[in-house]
This record gives C-alpha cells, sequence and structure tokens, in this order.
C-alpha cells in the first residue's frame, strides 16, 4: 500500500466491494466506554456500510489488517 491513507476498494464480479479507513487516535481517548487498546483504528465498509472494526498498536498492524479485509471474499 503505497500510505495508511489510502483507501483500497475491491470490485467483485456481483459488484459489492469492501474497504477500510485508517484512524490515528490520540492518546487517552476512550472508544465504547473503554479507554483505546491502541492508536490506529481501522474501520471496515461492505457496500459503503460500516460493518467493524479493530484497534491496532502499530501502523504496520493496521494497515496489514486493510489490505487483508479488502482481499477476502463478500
Amino acid at each position: 500500500m503505497d500510505s495508511a491513507y489510502s483507501k483500497l476498494i475491491r470490485e467483485t464480479s456481483n459488484n459489492m466491494y469492501r474497504r477500510a479507513t485508517l484512524e490515528i487516535l490520540q492518546g487517552g481517548e476512550i472508544i465504547f466506554g473503554s479507554p483505546i487498546a491502541g492508536k490506529y483504528f481501522v474501520q471496515e465498509f461492505e457496500n459503503e456500510r460500516p460493518r467493524g472494526g479493530a484497534f491496532f498498536k502499530t501502523i504496520k498492524e493496521a494497515e496489514k489488517h486493510m489490505i487483508e479485509y479488502e482481499k477476502e471474499d463478500l
């Protein structure tokens, strides 16, 4: 991936796609009522609808997850 901010879109034969976005969080933030588990938050989308997300401690882990998520079959 060229940049952590790049958005990858994976088209499938039925015109459904996945994408992931990366948000860099500030220390001490509270998400879903709990302290964050990592500085990097990856939000997952299917057909522009939020489907989930995950926290990561390093940007490399976050980028790896984004690439793997977008490669998965729908």
